[in-house]
């Protein structure tokens, strides 16, 4: 509290909107300092509880009625990731201004070669020259080394986590580096692509997004290989007569698996096999009547299913509930549906 009152006396001319952001901002600070020792995480509803329990007996003055998704918000603007979703605030580091030099000096030999550097780098680095400095402030993973070079140097390098690199250097988002090495070449396997992240320190949460964010130019060949689409020997006027032949295909039931799929056959000849994988990135590209949906969430275990739009759901479970809601299932029915459609294992 005595924070935020000593910034609104310094400036004058404060509107009181301005006050009460700083303000908040500071009593954030102080209730984690207070309460939360080894850090409070963001994507725990009992952190995120015990908070505003804190929050209210430090300061129960003020009503906090901010949600627990703007709370969290604003704790990963003025806190320190030092883990996933953890975060701790700049005075319980306790940094002095010895460490900062220290971090500084090895940032500016690291950056000096121009290139772009994991945070990971840092991190070796400072355990292997200065382990007793990492060890007091806690510095275990590449999240909190960002995080410090975040909040003290800012203003110095280029930052887009977890990279960091000289100012003026120019450092694309994880995503745009793995579209940049798909568009290297004209097929590329899931394998290899997954190594080039694993070697660049880059996490795929979502392969599937990843590939269909390149779609203008590439699809999935098959569950190993992606390409491009004029290597493929597809475009839009195949497109329309798979969704010709799909209209035929989920007449009854509105959708189809293509976990078993056997007509291939009756699809135009192409410079690759048919297969569920094609057809799921065919329609995700082109098709104005379907949708496509997937059995897992894990890639590797997946299968493809096929609905028209006009069904309102995005995923397995929504179709199930769709399916009960409307066919009157009871819960025994609907396994036994769903495993007889290929829905689920």
């Amino acid at each position: 509290m005595k924070k935020a009152e000593k910034k609104g006396e310094k400036i004058e001319n404060f509107s009181k909107a301005d006050y009460i952001f700083i303000s908040l901002s500071d009593r954030f600070a102080n209730v984690i300092d207070a309460d939360f020792p080894n850090g409070i995480c963001i994507n725990s509803k009992e952190d995120l509880s015990k908070f505003r329990q804190c929050f209210s007996m430090m300061y129960p003055q003020q009503n906090l009625t901010l949600s627990d998704k703007s709370i969290a918000k604003k704790i990963s603007k003025i806190a320190l990731l030092c883990g996933k979703g953890v975060y701790l605030s700049k005075e319980q580091l306790q940094i002095t201004q010895e460490d900062l030099n220290f971090i500084e000096a090895t940032l500016d030999i690291i950056v000096a070669d121009l290139k772009i550097h994991h945070s990971d780098t840092f991190l070796t680095i400072l355990l292997f020259k200065n382990k007793e400095m990492a060890d007091r402030l806690g510095i275990e993973t590449h999240h909190k080394a960002f995080s410090i070079i975040k909040a003290f140097f800012s203003n110095k390098y280029e930052l887009q986590r977890p990279y960091f690199a000289k100012k003026g250097v120019t450092i694309k988002n994880a995503k745009q580096i793995l579209r940049d090495y798909i568009f290297l070449y004209d097929t590329l396997s899931i394998a290899k692509l997954s190594l080039y992240a694993k070697q660049s320190k880059i996490n795929i949460s979502n392969i599937l997004e990843l590939i269909n964010s390149c779609n203008n130019e590439y699809l999935l060949i098959n569950k190993e290989l992606i390409g491009k689409i004029e290597l493929i020997g597809v475009n839009s006027f195949i497109a329309s007569y798979v969704d010709d032949v799909f209209e035929k295909l989920t007449l009854k039931d509105g959708f189809i698996s293509l976990k078993d799929f056997q007509l291939y056959h009756i699809f135009p000849k192409l410079n690759f096999e048919w297969n569920e994988w094609l057809i799921y990135s065919i329609i995700k590209k082109w098709s104005t009547k379907f949708k496509t949906i997937t059995t897992n969430k894990q890639f590797k275990l997946s299968s493809v299913v096929v609905i028209k739009n006009e069904i309102d759901v995005n995923s397995v479970n929504e179709l199930l509930g769709y399916l009960s809601d409307n066919r009157h299932f009871s819960e025994i029915e609907l396994l036994r549906y769903a495993k007889f459609k290929g829905l689920m294992d």
